[in-house]
């Protein structure tokens, strides 16, 4: 299935995009999630240097600005437009994938995450509290650990969009999957459904495996097998602690 789906690799300062131009949002977005950009002080805003260009945005006009949001000019065409996003219904918003709380090592970092292909279309209130408690709880690993490493993308099932705003698709569900290599080695995943009803972490928690199975990605293809096989066919939150 993962053959198949379009894919731009797009890296980043703090992270690095898979895009896909058919849903106009990432397959996913990948980071190393550290103990300094997870308790960086850098503003979260858009940043610009003494010219006016917003501070880390490849070929940059005021007209890819809006509001908070940055069209992304490396992007494949198509590519996310405003107005595709000005048709949000009230019960959804922008979902960063890598949030700009993880981001906090530089201004570059920081107004890069703002740019609309490291959003997907999210429910309003699982935005704000079920996946905003996981990227919580993921920066509180890396304050533990040093570092973790994370990847988070849309799910949509059997591979097919069933819903778009505009041009964009609306994703069915979430996931993120987490590998920590420090001490132990572990690796765990999430899905939560892209809905506004309160999402439970316990109840969410699956293994790396499922999820790749969900989305036909291999995360972690550089681990050797042995540790591969092993730590992604587990899913022991009570490790995570």
């Amino acid at each position: 299935m993962a053959d198949s789906v379009p894919r731009q690799i797009i890296r980043r300062e703090a992270y690095t995009t898979c895009y896909n131009h058919d849903t106009r949002c990432p397959n996913w977005v990948a980071w190393v999630l550290t103990s300094e950009s997870a308790s960086g002080s850098v503003e979260k805003k858009i940043w610009y240097d003494d010219n006016g260009n917003a501070m880390g945005i490849t070929n940059f006009s005021p007209e890819m600005v809006r509001g908070k949001y940055i069209l992304d000019g490396e992007a494949e065409l198509p590519s996310p437009q405003f107005s595709d996003w000005d048709l949000m219904p009230d019960d959804m918003s922008h979902g960063h994938m890598c949030p700009a709380a993880d981001c906090q090592t530089s201004p570059e970092a920081i107004t890069q995450s703002y740019l609309l292909t490291n959003m997907c279309v999210q429910a309003k209130y699982l935005n704000s509290g079920s996946w905003n408690k996981l990227e919580m709880k993921c920066r509180d690993l890396a304050q533990k650990y040093g570092r973790i490493f994370i990847v988070a993308g849309p799910v949509f099932y059997d591979g097919k969009v069933t819903s778009r705003m505009g041009n964009i698709a609306i994703p069915d569900a979430f996931f993120k999957v987490l590998l920590c290599m420090e001490r132990n080695p572990k690796a765990i995943g999430f899905v939560y459904a892209n809905n506004n009803d309160p999402h439970n972490m316990e109840e969410s928690a699956c293994t790396v495996k499922e999820v790749e199975q969900l989305t036909g990605f291999d995360f972690f293809p550089q681990l050797p097998d042995s540790i591969e096989n092993e730590i992604e066919s587990k899913a022991k939150l009570n490790e995570w602690q």
